[in-house]
């Protein structure tokens, strides 16, 4: 969040971006967000808690506001070998703590269930296993 919080100020956007910490299953989420980040949270949370947390972001933007999910995802790359070592690192470091990674169908499906729509999924070539979700809250 300190991050966040300091690139927000040099960008000079303080007075249009808010940052909030604290544990996203019980703090206050606030309420009529236009855009939320949720950026490596899934992973770190069982089913039952992601789809509660999912539910709570729903709830948290407005009508037409959008989520968007960065995590890690379970499935193949396609990179080279050589390549993968950081993810693997990664991979091992999070899923060694207790982590899950989810396949981006398990997400879709939780992010369904709690109301979401026009659900997209982009991986990236160049960060093997990490992958973009965005979702959006209905119009009122």
């Amino acid at each position: 969040r300190h991050l966040a919080v300091r690139r927000v100020a040099a960008a000079g956007f303080e007075d249009r971006v808010d940052t909030r910490g604290g544990d996203a299953l019980v703090d206050d989420l606030g309420t009529g967000w236009d855009l939320v980040f949720c950026f490596n949270v899934a992973h770190g949370f069982d089913p039952d808690e992601n789809r509660a947390l999912f539910e709570r972001l729903y709830d948290a933007l407005a009508p037409g506001g959008r989520l968007v999910v960065l995590d890690q995802f379970a499935g193949r790359s396609r990179l080279a070998v050589p390549r993968l070592g950081l993810a693997f690192v990664a991979f091992v470091y999070n899923t060694a703590l207790g982590a899950t990674v989810y396949e981006p169908a398990q997400l879709r499906e939780w992010l369904a269930g709690a109301g979401f729509e026009d659900v997209s999924t982009t991986r990236f070539r160049t960060v093997p296993g990490v992958g973009l979700l965005e979702a959006r809250r209905p119009p009122a």
